[in-house]
């Protein structure tokens, strides 16, 4: 009895383990997929699909007339090819490591996302310039 008690015991622990790597998996997927999506609209100046990408707050920065005027500042200072290097989730907030070159020089950033409803949503972007090698 003791046995069958311990095996079940292990085999639920197992399956919360089992479920929790695939949610964080599946999170990491959709961080990262939102947050190429959210590249994908500056560059492209496309502000509605941007506002699907950030939170409720910053959508509504970009609302009403001038919003596409707001984004072309944000577009010219926006690294290209951004290479996501690390995806960090813990609970409802995901951290990503990126790095990118911005005018010849190599930029890492640290990307905050939160989870509005079931979506992440980019809150915060910080950026480094890596200078002579440091």
């Amino acid at each position: 009895m003791k046995l069958n008690l311990a095996s079940r015991i292990l085999g639920l622990a197992t399956l919360f383990l089992v479920l929790g790597c695939s949610r964080t998996a599946s999170d990491e997927k959709a961080a990262r997929k939102a947050y190429s999506n959210y590249q994908k609209a500056i560059q492209t100046e496309d502000v509605e699909a941007l506002k699907r990408y950030v939170t409720a707050e910053s959508a509504e920065e970009l609302s009403g007339e001038g919003a596409k005027e707001k984004l072309r500042p944000i577009k010219a200072l926006a690294p290209k090819d951004v290479t996501i290097t690390v995806t960090t989730i813990s609970d409802d907030t995901a951290k990503l490591i990126v790095q990118a070159s911005l005018q010849e020089q190599l930029v890492t950033g640290a990307i905050t996302m939160v989870k509005e409803g079931r979506q992440w949503k980019i809150i915060k972007e910080n950026w480094e310039v890596k200078t002579d090698g440091k």
